[in-house]
């Protein structure tokens, strides 16, 4: 069987904490796309930087499409099989607790984290959504431990505002009481975003 830490290619920035930052980029990034929103935890956390499997035109995502919005599901199993895989090995590698890692995701790298936490929630406990939409419907499950934070832009025409808010009333239903932010921008994270997230990471 494949090494299970060798499933996805990823950049990590180390230190002895024992607390993790997961960083999912957007469609078209890399694994070092999101580094910047980290600047201020790179001495308190291990920041690991992950690169999507699935290539769209040349463009790395962490899972297919069939068209703007479809998303194929059965490859979103088999990414997030690979990811709960790539999670529990270094939770083992490195004698972490699932609830001192924080996922940070962008667009689809957002979508990701939300199906990986919707097939896996015993590994996904924090975890900030940017410019986020769901990646299918969820089956009812109890989200009420979980800290949940989105953000998205009032003029977003990539990921729409109605989408957005689907998704946090969707998890709103399982319990979660999450942190949201909304901005007058569009499919650009802001300095604000930035600010409330670093303010969601300290809590």
């Amino acid at each position: 069987m494949k090494d299970p830490l060798k499933l996805f290619h990823y950049h990590e920035l180390t230190n002895s904490s024992k607390k993790v930052i997961f960083l999912f980029h957007g469609t078209g990034g890399n694994e070092t796309d999101l580094l910047s929103l980290t600047e201020p935890f790179q001495k308190t956390h291990n920041i690991v930087g992950l690169l999507g499997n699935v290539s769209e035109h040349g463009m790395a995502r962490f899972f297919k499409r069939d068209d703007e919005g479809v998303f194929d599901q059965e490859n979103i199993k088999q990414e997030t099989e690979k990811l709960s895989l790539f999670i529990k090995a270094w939770i083992k590698k490195n004698k972490i607790d699932p609830k001192d890692i924080t996922y940070i995701g962008y667009s689809n790298g957002a979508n990701f984290i939300l199906a990986e936490l919707f097939n896996y929630p015993e590994l996904v406990y924090k975890a900030a959504l940017l410019h986020a939409m769901l990646p299918f419907a969820p089956e009812d499950i109890d989200l009420s431990q979980k800290r949940l934070f989105f953000s998205w832009g009032q003029f977003d025409t990539v990921i729409l505002p109605f989408h957005s808010k689907k998704t946090v009333e969707a998890v709103q239903s399982m319990g979660a009481q999450p942190t949201v932010v909304i901005t007058p921008s569009g499919h650009n994270i802001t300095s604000y975003e930035v600010e409330q997230l670093h303010n969601f990471i300290n809590k």
